[in-house]
């Protein structure tokens, strides 16, 4: 247990250290005789306790705990004072001061710090479990809007930027994108959307999903490879010191991020959601599961969009080929009926007069004897597209 303890006189201050070491706690104690040294140790260090005289020469407790306050709010803060007053000490305790000793009663100062610590412990507890809380309904308000643009989505580039600017903006992450990975002899990653500071992150990383190459050794590479989620809690650990995109992560203020893999129907990998954050350890085992259930919604989002793509280019080239000749894509008689009979229902109802122009071409008999039956139909459409440049 590292001690930082405020104490003018030398003779005191190994007192405490001696009668703390002599109930057998194990402590690491640094002294500080004044103001100066006492915020210097704070600024240098970590501590689990301050133990603080409270009246010093030109400073005293009161003052050493706003100190405390500002370097370390959260560490335990105990007077062991010679003489103080009633109404002073429950000023002192109201102002946040964890509790305080007298030094004629020092055989309460173990269990007073037993009892300080285990308060620390409850409410850094407490204050994890509400964080996490917090930010797991921030997680599930963000998935909630996400399925609302699934739902409305009607194109994939935009379907793909929406969800990473929720995620970045409402999930509360620094950076989100989408790449595909394209069956390319270098095996890329083909980013589709971002959101978030990304400050050109994604091409001086050069990700891609190779296997025989340190570049692609990166977690949104390694998630497509496998098919699995992978997250890395904190990039400045060693064991990431060699990945070539390490630098450029953290140059963005980047120290955790997760890949999450994009599956189709037949559970083939196609693409990644890549999502980084500012923290370490900023993945917990919920927040995942939930980012995994966003990233299976939104996997059949984008299979559903495509299909509902190739569904309407199918009918629209049905259509098309009703309307219009195979070889030349000239508008056939089918079409030529459709557009008369429309203009004459208009002339009726306006009153208005038209007019059809029919063309013949001389000799087009022998020509398509001549030449042939897959001939032919190319010069009418040489015609046909003369005219029209004629007619504009």
């Amino acid at each position: 247990m590292r001690i930082l303890h405020l104490e003018d006189s030398p003779l005191d201050a190994e007192l405490v250290r001696e009668w703390l070491i002599g109930v057998g706690l194990s402590i690491e104690m640094d002294w500080a005789a004044n103001e100066r040294e006492f915020t210097a140790f704070l600024q240098r260090g970590v501590y689990d306790l301050i133990l603080a005289d409270y009246r010093l020469p030109g400073f005293d407790a009161p003052a050493a705990l706003v100190i405390a306050k500002k370097l370390c709010q959260d560490t335990p803060f105990i007077a062991v004072t010679g003489a103080v007053g009633e109404e002073e000490a429950v000023e002192f305790l109201k102002k946040g001061a964890t509790d305080y000793v007298l030094k004629g009663r020092l055989s309460k100062l173990p269990s007073v710090i037993e009892r300080a610590l285990n308060e620390f412990k409850e409410r850094r507890a407490r204050r994890q479990a509400e964080e996490s809380l917090r930010r797991l309904n921030r997680e599930l308000q963000a998935i909630s809007h996400c399925n609302q643009i699934l739902v409305r989505a009607v194109d994939e580039p935009t379907l793909l930027n929406a969800i990473c600017r929720i995620v970045c903006e409402e999930a509360g992450y620094c950076m989100a994108w989408v790449g595909y990975a394209e069956q390319n002899e270098a095996k890329s990653l083909l980013a589709v959307a971002k959101a978030g500071i990304e400050a050109g992150y994604l091409q001086q990383a050069s990700y891609t999903w190779a296997d025989d190459t340190p570049l692609g050794q990166n977690p949104c590479g390694v998630a497509i490879r496998t098919g699995e989620t992978i997250c890395i809690d904190d990039l400045t650990d060693d064991v990431w010191a060699m990945a070539p995109w390490r630098e450029a992560a953290l140059q963005r203020g980047y120290r955790s991020c997760i890949a999450l893999p994009l599956k189709d129907e037949h559970t083939c990998t196609f693409g990644v959601l890549g999502i980084y954050s500012t923290e370490a350890h900023a993945f917990t085992l919920e927040e995942r599961r939930l980012m995994a259930d966003l990233v299976g919604d939104l996997a059949f989002g984008i299979v559903a969009l495509r299909t509902r793509a190739e569904r309407m280019a199918g009918e629209h080239r049905i259509e098309h080929l009703a309307f219009y000749d195979p070889l030349t894509d000239l508008p056939n008689r089918r079409l030529l009926m459709d557009r008369l009979h429309q203009t004459m229902s208009a002339s009726a109802r306006s009153l208005l007069m038209g007019a059809l122009l029919f063309i013949d071409l001389d000799n087009f008999k022998l020509l398509n004897d001549t030449c042939g039956h897959m001939v032919t139909p190319f010069h009418a459409w040489a015609v046909t597209n003369l005219w029209s440049c004629w007619w504009t």
